[in-house]
């Protein structure tokens, strides 16, 4: 039997060797192929949609995470603990902001809210309040690239009207919020509260370090701590 398979393998070795060649490539096009919705693939075309975009789009993608770390630049001077689901959650930020149909922000409005990001702020000396700089944001403005972000003169207008209108439908959903009188009461204690320092002085030079103990205070000793000094039983085996 054994020498009947050997001389049928090496009779037919072509055509077993293109039979499974061509039953590998058959299995793999069935599981890979996500266009055609077989195998794990997406069975819509491999879209995945998300809050208005299509993950699956390459170009898509790429600009959601283009826009989240911009953003992420401006808002925060790029520290933000993950980047990726800082862009995922500005995303729907924006989605929530359409939900609720607000509206784009008038001119004076992102104006105002351009001129409260710190990226943007310089102080004049280290007792001055930071304040607005014209001259810095229009250096950004006109060349986004040179001063780390990604991005055209166009899409840093557009990050920028969109995380204005980010920050209102924030607003919007916090409402007017609430605290108690006790958190108040905390707060201004913290910050009129008054420290002092002490320090405590010991004189080093009356310090001795040499114990002599005698052989009643060893003793007396042992009796308060026995069990210390006490080893309890091991069994052994062998």
């Amino acid at each position: 039997m054994i020498t009947w398979i050997q001389k049928t393998l090496q009779q037919h070795f072509r055509i077993i060797f293109f039979v499974l060649l061509a039953g590998i490539i058959i299995s793999f096009v069935f599981i890979t192929n996500t266009s055609g919705g077989l195998g794990r693939g997406d069975r819509r075309g491999g879209k995945r949609p998300f809050f208005g975009l299509d993950l699956g789009n390459e170009h898509e993608h790429a600009r959601l995470t283009r826009d989240g770390s911009v953003s992420a630049m401006l808002l925060y001077g790029g520290r933000v603990a993950d980047s990726q689901q800082y862009a995922f959650g500005r995303r729907a930020m924006l989605h929530t902001a359409d939900q609720l149909r607000l509206p784009q922000l008038t001119e004076a409005e992102l104006k105002a809210y351009i001129q409260s990001l710190p990226v943007f702020m310089i102080r004049q000396s280290e007792t001055d309040m930071p304040r607005f700089d014209a001259d810095t944001y229009n250096r950004v403005r006109q060349n986004p690239p040179q001063y780390g972000l990604a991005c055209t003169r166009g899409d840093f207008a557009r990050i920028l009207a969109e995380d204005a209108r980010i920050a209102a439908a924030a607003r919007l959903i916090a409402g007017p919020g609430y605290v108690l009188p006790a958190d108040v009461q905390n707060i201004l204690k913290h910050d009129y509260s008054t420290w002092t320092l002490q320090t405590a002085t010991i004189a080093r030079d009356s310090f001795k370090t040499t114990i002599t103990p005698t052989e009643l205070d060893l003793g007396a000793h042992f009796e308060s701590h026995r069990a210390t000094y006490t080893t309890p039983p091991r069994a052994r085996a062998s």
